[in-house]
Parts: structure tokens; sequence; C-alpha cells
């Protein structure tokens, strides 16, 4: 077994919207859901510890926020 540490990357994501039409105009209702599931994914592109000196060497430094989410309105004119 490997003592570096490894990742198999998974997220989720999921995001609804509903328009609605009001004469000339239309409103856009969004929700957005990142990494719906909460699921542990280790890393950001660049975050190991590549230097082979360091006592953290082949480490994962850093983890991706677990779950996010958004609301937002979009007026269309």
């Amino acid at each position: 077994m490997s003592q570096l540490d490894a990742n198999g990357y998974n997220r989720f994501d999921l995001r609804a919207s509903k328009a609605v039409g009001l004469g000339m105009r239309r409103v856009e209702f969004i929700a957005q859901v990142f990494n719906l599931f909460g699921t542990d994914n280790l890393g950001i592109a660049g975050t190991w510890q590549e230097n082979a000196l360091s006592n953290s060497f082949g480490r994962v430094l850093e983890v991706q926020p677990r779950q996010q989410a958004e609301l937002a309105v979009r007026f269309t004119f």
C-alpha cells in the first residue's frame, strides 16, 4: 500500500431553475447545490507537498469545500 495520499474525485452537483414571463420581460429563479452529498475530496490542483525533504511529503494539504449552495434571480429585458 502506498503511503502517499490518494483521492478518487466524487462530486454531485444539482441545478434547478424556473422561468416566469412578465409581458416583454422574464424572471428566472435559480437554485444550485455543489457537492450535494458532502463527499470529502482532497486537494485542489497544485496542493500536494512535492518537497521530498518535508515531513509532509506526498500528503494533501487542503480539502475542497464539502457543500455549497447558491440562490439567484435573473432578470431578462
